[in-house]
C-alpha cells in the first residue's frame, strides 16, 4: 500500500458503482497478505471487470439522473454542468469525448422530457 495514497484508494472507492466496490473489497480481504495490502490485485480485478461491459451494473446518464432527482436547471446552467457530469461518468474510459454542444442540446432535451416522466 506504501505505493498508493490512501487517498487516492478511498476517492476512487467512492466513485465505484456498487458491483465494482464488491469486486474491490473481496479481491483486496483475498489478498491481503500481499506487500501491497492488496490493492494492486483489487485495482486489477475492477479493471478486468471493466473491460466486460456487458456485467456492468446499468447507471443512467447525467441528465436523466437530474431529472429524476427534479432538479431545474436552464439551458445556461445545463451547459455549464452536463460536461463536468458526463466527464466524471465517462472520463476514464479508453473512447472518452468532451461533449459537444448540440450533444448538450440534445441531452437538454432528454433532460426536460425526462422531468415530465418523473413529475
Amino acid at each position: 500500500m506504501a505505493d498508493k495514497d490512501i487517498y487516492e484508494v478511498l476517492v476512487s472507492w467512492q466513485f465505484m458503482p456498487p458491483m465494482e466496490q464488491s469486486v474491490w473489497a473481496t479481491t483486496y480481504v483475498l489478498h491481503a497478505e500481499e506487500s501491497d495490502g492488496g490493492v494492486g490485485a483489487a485495482d486489477a480485478a475492477v479493471l478486468r471487470l471493466r473491460s466486460v461491459n456487458m456485467t456492468r451494473s446499468f447507471r443512467p446518464e447525467p441528465e436523466y439522473e437530474a431529472a429524476r432527482a427534479n432538479l431545474h436547471m436552464e439551458a445556461e446552467e445545463f451547459a455549464g454542468w452536463y460536461p463536468i457530469a458526463y466527464r466524471m461518468r465517462h472520463g476514464r474510459e479508453p473512447s472518452y469525448r468532451e461533449p459537444s454542444g448540440q450533444q448538450i442540446s440534445e441531452a437538454y432535451e432528454r433532460y426536460g422530457r425526462g422531468l415530465c416522466d418523473y413529475y
